[in-house]
């Protein structure tokens, strides 16, 4: 197994940290995750970091459309909102994310943002991405941003 994944693996496994040090989301999440190694194999299921691409499920497809749609008249506000969505589902597709809520989120978060920052003139290249959970909006922002 490679080196750095070996260290993670014994990070995982060693669990450095109190309960106290620990964050509910961990707390509620971590018994349910699994890490094991089978050989030079590394197994990973997480939990709590949304679901991953589920095919052929045309309800579960509609009742996302339906979500968005529910916020429509905030997100034909946002300019940058269909250029950011375009990129959300290209990232969703090219990691195997499925389009869930919080994925969403993080499009009109990162719409948010940009629009402001054309508004202000603004061009951030540093970000610092604290609690960004399963880390979409970090990965959304690098590909909108690759200098970043």
């Amino acid at each position: 197994m490679n080196p750095t994944i070996e260290e993670l693996y014994k990070l995982s496994v060693e669990d450095p940290l109190p309960a106290d040090h620990t964050s509910s989301h961990w707390r509620l999440h971590g018994e349910q995750m699994v890490v094991d190694r089978i050989g030079d194999q590394l197994i990973l299921k997480g939990s709590g970091f949304g679901s991953m691409y589920s095919r052929n499920n045309r309800l579960a497809g509609i009742v996302k459309g339906l979500d968005r749609l529910s916020y429509w008249s905030v997100t034909t506000k946002l300019r940058s909102y269909p250029r950011i969505w375009a990129e959300t589902k290209r990232l969703a597709r090219d990691i195997s994310a499925d389009l869930t809520h919080n994925v969403w989120e993080q499009t009109v978060a990162l719409a948010v943002l940009l629009d402001h920052w054309q508004e202000h003139n603004l061009s951030p290249r540093v970000f610092a991405m604290i609690g960004d959970g399963h880390a979409f909006l970090g990965a959304l922002i690098k590909r909108h941003f690759p200098e970043s």
